[in-house]
């Protein structure tokens, strides 16, 4: 069943909808999804380098943390 489809028949305007990836198709995907009354969100994060170093070796870590949903706006 094709996602569009899917969300038609199971959401309700007000509902929210998560909407993240390739950039174009996410794009039409919140526009399409405001369209129809759905709420579209993406994730926003705090991203932190840690790096630790050993002699001549320096090891990095990514930590990637959740700060809150944003809205995706409209722009007419």
């Amino acid at each position: 069943m094709p996602l569009r489809t899917r969300i038609l028949e199971e959401g309700m305007p007000g509902d929210i909808l998560f909407v993240q990836g390739d950039f174009g198709a996410t794009c039409a995907m919140a526009r399409w999804a405001s369209s129809r009354g759905l709420v579209p969100v993406y994730a926003t994060t705090k991203r932190r380098a840690i790096e630790k170093v050993e002699g001549d070796r320096v090891t990095t870590t990514r930590v990637f943390e959740h700060v809150r949903f944003r809205v995706y706006e409209t722009i007419e």
